[in-house]
């Protein structure tokens, strides 16, 4: 009887192989493991605090319910302040510019303008 070196050699590639299915199918039972415990953990967090969670949802959903409103008013306002800019930006352009009124006119009206284009783009979505 004699060993022949392909014989060892397929011996020796299926002992690997089966040795790396033993080690991943034990990594995966401890994977499986620790995910239960951590589902555990999470459900049980869920039950200790599912008054708060209760008591937080019906607040959004209040909050979603006045949504409208509240983006209403806030286009109100906004269409109010514009034409106050508007406004003030005529006056200035009669009145002689005196420098440094003038350029703290100009940076509120920018600053003004840009928040007006914010809530006109948040309102288009």
């Amino acid at each position: 009887m004699s060993i022949y070196v392909s014989d060892l050699l397929i011996f020796l590639a299926v002992f690997i192989g089966i040795s790396l299915l033993a080690t991943i199918c034990a990594l995966l039972i401890i994977a499986v493991a620790r995910l239960n415990k951590v589902l555990k953990r999470v459900g049980k967090i869920l039950d200790d605090n599912s008054d708060n969670i209760d008591k937080t949802m019906k607040k959004v959903l209040l909050v979603a319910e006045h949504w409208d409103e509240t983006s209403e008013s806030l286009k109100l306002v906004a269409n109010k302040t514009e034409t106050t800019v508007d406004a003030v930006s005529g006056l200035l352009t009669g009145v002689a510019s005196t420098g440094t009124a003038q350029s703290v006119v100009n940076i509120v009206e920018s600053a003004l303008q840009v928040a007006l284009g914010f809530y006109a783009n948040r309102d288009n979505r």
